[in-house]
């Protein structure tokens, strides 16, 4: 009877802590030299060659109070995918998204699951990686797949609802 209880009691020891070393999921920052919270002017004299995505609404736009605006950069290198588009989305003037496409498809999942590990959490058409700050999705069959920062993403998804005429609904509020 001892030895089963000190067997149990190494095995309990050992996966307290294999999770006491595993960290938590923290996510990318940004890509390159775009890091979530830039400003989207810093951004455009980082990247020259972006194209606007979206126009600059007038002053006196009612939407210009929100800060949307989105860049485009063709034709990059994201791990081994080559010739992928990325889109850099910006709420209040602060990078909060960077969505890929990228025409090999079949890579995506490959080179996001060596770089962040095993999905935390999945859907019968996404895979999801989660942390309390960063996350990354991915639609394979799309073959779209997304950096992005959550608390700003969460604030911006807000802002496009009111944009739309709908409430902003808050994150595990009741409904």
């Amino acid at each position: 009877m001892s030895f089963v209880v000190l067997v149990v009691a190494a095995c309990t020891q050992i996966v307290f802590r294999a999770a006491a070393l595993a960290a938590p999921f923290e996510g990318p920052d940004g890509f390159e030299k775009a890091k979530f919270g830039m400003s989207d002017s810093d951004f455009a004299k980082v990247y020259p060659s972006a194209k606007a995505a979206s126009p600059t609404p007038a002053p006196d736009d009612p939407n210009a109070a929100y800060g949307i605006a989105a860049f485009t950069r063709e034709d990059i290198a994201v791990g081994p995918m080559k010739n992928c588009r990325a889109s850099y989305r910006f709420y209040r003037h602060e990078l909060y998204d960077i969505q890929f496409v990228c025409p090999e498809k079949e890579r995506i999942g490959e080179y996001l699951q060596s770089r962040f590990g095993t999905p935390n959490n999945t859907t019968p058409t996404a895979l999801m990686w989660a942390g309390t700050t960063h996350g990354v999705s991915h639609v394979p069959k799309a073959g779209v797949f997304s950096f992005h920062d959550i608390p700003r993403a969460q604030a911006a998804q807000g802002a496009i609802l009111r944009m739309m005429g709908r409430p902003a609904v808050t994150p595990g509020a009741a409904q």
